[in-house]
């Protein structure tokens, strides 16, 4: 005999399967105080991270997947290589903006310059906001990568200028911060590749 309850089973897991899926490319219609985002692609995050935004929500912290496992989740629904988690602070249309600006080793005077056209216009790193990525967890090929994350709070936020610092030792990098802090920067984030590079991300509040 035919379980009655078996074409009702079915189909609110095929249903509630769409609306994960859909979930995972959007907001989700029903999102809560908090929320977690992610991506294997920046463009995918950044998009993400815009609806979020509109809809009230502030990044609150920022973090990189290290490995690519596609097979933990079905189709559309593994969790990406990029990841955000954000809260629901503002209220629309007085909402945060964001930028997410990568670079590589080679490109940091780029990535700088991209950082200080943001801060011109009132962008600020968030706490944690920076931090190195392996390029393969993208999909973008080998080597590495690093990611700044740049809020814009509601209002008129005070411009800021961004100094990125490197070096092979930690000694020759103490030196430049303090060169930089005797110039007004503060340090916003350091980090140290697998490679052994220390880098450091500083910056400074401009005059309006």
């Amino acid at each position: 005999m035919r379980n009655p309850f078996f074409g009702l089973s079915m189909g609110i897991v095929l249903v509630s399967f769409h609306y994960l899926a859909c979930a995972q490319e959007g907001l989700p219609r029903d999102a809560g105080p908090s929320i977690e985002i992610s991506g294997f692609k920046i463009s995918t995050v950044q998009k993400k991270l815009d609806d979020a935004a509109a809809a009230g929500y502030r990044a609150t912290m920022a973090w990189a997947k290290q490995q690519t496992w596609k097979q933990e989740l079905p189709p559309k629904l593994y969790r990406g290589g990029l990841r955000m988690h954000l809260e629901k602070v503002a209220t629309p249309p007085e909402t945060y903006a964001y930028r997410l600006i990568t670079g590589g080793p080679a490109n940091v005077p780029k990535m700088q310059k991209q950082m200080n056209e943001a801060g011109a216009a009132g962008y600020h790193l968030i706490p944690a906001g920076w931090f190195p990525l392996e390029r393969d967890v993208m999909e973008m090929g080998a080597g590495l990568t690093y990611v700044a994350v740049l809020e814009k709070a509601p209002g008129q936020p005070k411009p800021c200028q961004f100094l990125i610092l490197g070096a092979g030792k930690s000694a020759a990098l103490e030196k430049q911060i303090t060169q930089a802090s005797a110039e007004g920067f503060q340090t916003e984030e350091t980090t140290v590749t697998v490679q052994g590079d220390h880098i450091a991300v500083m910056s400074k509040e401009l005059k309006q």
